[in-house]
């Protein structure tokens, strides 16, 4: 490895490792729930947003007759989202939904980190059906730079540049499940996520520093090397 590769190689090193990850305090968070729940002829909904309520937020939703039995919830805490929907039936169609979502603004100018845990569970017969859905959005000055279905992981990670300005994270998830003929089927799923701009120590700039500066040196020196010779 020639010296200039060696430079190089430390200075990431410490780009990579002197850094701090600081939580994103976000303006104006707002939690959002709902939930729906339809069975046989009984229906039923519930709606609550963090402007008119604390959190935990829960929301709920029941709708049941005598061959039929549906249930929604929605529930959001600081850094976390959970749904909920279940549907049973004997013979009949019912259905449910749960969501909960949150909406936070941020100033921006630098790198920042989206970290979600998503987990989903179904239980369901042949005949119905369940799943869940987690959007993932951020836009930055009126463009929306990334909105995208979250794939079901542990451990979900986007990284990105998002310029100063008016900046808005949101998040959504959302649980359903029903019958079309009769059976069984729950869905619930739950995401975890925080947000981090990472922001360079200033011990990083200056090794930086330090470390390209010979390299500027020797660049000069290689140049005027070559000069010599033609």
């Amino acid at each position: 490895m020639t010296a200039v590769a060696r430079v190089l190689t430390v200075c990431m090193a410490f780009v990579a490792i002197a850094v701090q990850a600081q939580p994103v305090a976000f303006t104006n968070p707002l939690f959002q729930t709902s939930a729906t729940a339809v069975g046989g002829s009984s229906a039923d909904f519930q709606s609550a947003d963090s402007t008119m309520s604390p959190l935990p937020l829960i929301s709920s939703a029941v709708a049941f007759d005598a061959s039929n039995f549906a249930a929604g919830a929605g529930i959001a805490a600081a850094g976390l989202l959970s749904t909920d929907a279940e549907a049973n039936s004997v013979a009949g169609l019912t259905s449910s939904t749960g969501s909960s979502e949150f909406t936070g603004e941020f100033a921006g100018g630098g790198f920042f980190t989206f970290l979600l845990g998503y987990t989903s569970q179904n239980f369901m017969d042949t005949t119905a059906f369940s799943a869940s859905t987690l959007l993932f959005q951020v836009t930055s000055n009126g463009m929306t730079l990334v909105s995208q279905i979250v794939p079901i992981a542990p451990a979900f990670s986007f990284s990105s540049f998002i310029p100063a300005g008016s900046n808005t994270f949101d998040l959504l998830l959302s649980s359903e499940a029903s019958t079309l003929t009769g059976g069984n089927a729950q869905n619930v799923a739950s995401v975890t996520f925080q947000v981090a701009q990472v922001v360079p120590e200033p011990t990083t700039w200056l090794l930086m520093i330090l470390g390209i500066a010979p390299l500027a040196s020797r660049a000069r020196a290689l140049s005027a090397r070559r000069s010599a010779l033609s």
